[in-house]
């Protein structure tokens, strides 16, 4: 999974969690000032890194699991001691 998270930029992870919330393609471009093209262009992106083919598939794995995962591996990598937040960020594994 650090190699899917590695891949992962600040514009992807937008767009991971407007699709987590459920928006189309063009209102994620709309609420992200991207063009539609742009939006589609990084949802291919983000189907070639996570393997998954469906956008909303994207959207549900961020939303299930993902972003906290997602969160663990950036503090792992900046050296971020996560255990004094609680039981939050050990409720997806």
């Amino acid at each position: 999974m650090d190699q899917v998270f590695q891949r992962l930029t600040w514009a992807r992870i937008r767009i991971c969690r407007e699709l987590a919330e459920g928006y189309s393609q063009p209102k994620i471009a709309h609420r992200l000032g991207m063009s539609v093209y742009g939006v589609r262009s990084s949802i291919e992106d983000l189907r070639d890194i996570t393997g998954i083919s469906e956008a909303s598939e994207i959207g549900r794995w961020w939303r299930k699991g993902g972003s906290i995962r997602y969160l663990r591996f950036v503090a792992r990598e900046a050296g971020v001691d996560l255990r004094h937040l609680g039981s939050t960020l050990d409720e997806v594994d």
